[in-house]
C-alpha cells in the first residue's frame, strides 16, 4: 500500500475460484509436511535458539517467512511442528480479506483483477503490451518445492483440469 501511494503504478490482482484455491494451498501444504520438514516455516524452542545463535541472518529470515506466511494463511501455528493442517474457515477468510484490501486500497483504473484462465489479452490490454504470438503458459508444477510435475498432477482432481496455471 505505501508503495503504490508514494509510485502510483498499475497493480494486477490474481484471483481464482476460492474451492479450487483452497484445495491447491491444501495441497502445497500437504507436500511441504511431506517433502520439506525443514524449511524456516516451522519453529521449536530448540530450533529457534539454535538459528539465532549459529545463524543470526538465518533466524531473521526464517521469523520475517514464518510471519508471512502465518499472515497469509490466517494463524497458521508453526510452534507445533509439521503436519498441522491448515484452518479451512480462517484460511479462506484471510484469501478474502486481502483480495478485499487489494480492491479497496487500488484505484479501479490501476487495477487488474485477473485470473490466468483468461490468457493473455486482459493482461495486455491492461499493461498496453502486444499480445504475445506464444500461447499463455499453462504450468502444473510447484517448482518452489523442488516436485516433479507428475507428482502434483497424480494428486490432481479433474475438477482441476482446466486450472493448470501458475498458481496466484
Amino acid at each position: 500500500e505505501d508503495i503504490y501511494r508514494a509510485v502510483p503504478c498499475r497493480v494486477v490482482l490474481l484471483v481464482r475460484d476460492e474451492d479450487k484455491w483452497w484445495r491447491s494451498i491444501s495441497r502445497a501444504k500437504q507436500l511441504i509436511d511431506a517433502e520439506l520438514p525443514s524449511i524456516p516455516l516451522y519453529q521449536s524452542f530448540v530450533l529457534s535458539r539454535v538459528e539465532r545463535l549459529l545463524m543470526p541472518t538465518y533466524a531473521a529470515f526464517a521469523k520475517l517467512i514464518r510471519f508471512s506466511y502465518a499472515s497469509l494463511l490466517g494463524g497458521f501455528d508453526f510452534q507445533h511442528g509439521n503436519g498441522q493442517p491448515l484452518v479451512e474457515v480462517v484460511t479462506r477468510r484471510s484469501y478474502r480479506a486481502y483480495n478485499s484490501y487489494v480492491r479497496q486500497v487500488v484505484s479501479s483504473q490501476d487495477l487488474l483483477v485477473y485470473d490466468v484462465t483468461q490468457g493473455w489479452d486482459p493482461l495486455c490490454a491492461f499493461l498496453n503490451a502486444p499480445v504475445p504470438s506464444v500461447a499463455f503458459p499453462q504450468v502444473l508444477a510447484v517448482s518452489f518445492l523442488g516436485l516433479a510435475d507428475k507428482r502434483i498432477a497424480d494428486t490432481d482432481s479433474d475438477d482441476d483440469k482446466d486450472d493448470v496455471h501458475s498458481e496466484s
